[in-house]
């Protein structure tokens, strides 16, 4: 079976995927980040996180899962590598893989 596991970006909440969610075949399962949403865990490591995130999809699920990171989420591809799985497809959203991508981010947090 085919499914998607939806991963928001900081700030935000598995809510953002509310849309598209009805939209693609398959289970989805769209969770919130520690500290986002109504997740309890305050676990903010990276390996935390990897660990929060896939925690749904069993090892064997993965040829069969797409993985979709949003944001400040595609800066866990060294966790997702270093972990041994390997999702069908890894969809990047306005990934932020270096530190010069951050800055929409960093100015967020200026705003008011």
């Amino acid at each position: 079976m085919k499914r998607h596991l939806l991963v928001h970006g900081l700030g935000l909440s598995a809510h953002i995927w509310s849309h598209l969610s009805p939209l693609l075949d398959g289970e989805v399962i769209s969770s919130d980040l520690p500290g986002h949403g109504a997740s309890r865990s305050q676990a903010y490591g990276w390996i935390d996180l990897w660990g929060e995130i896939s925690a749904p999809v069993r090892r064997d699920q993965w040829a069969e899962t797409v993985l979709v990171l949003h944001s400040f989420t595609a800066a866990l591809i060294p966790e997702i590598v270093s972990s041994g799985v390997r999702p069908a497809h890894v969809v990047l959203l306005e990934g932020i893989l270096q530190s010069k991508d951050v800055s929409w981010s960093n100015d967020i947090a200026l705003m008011n």
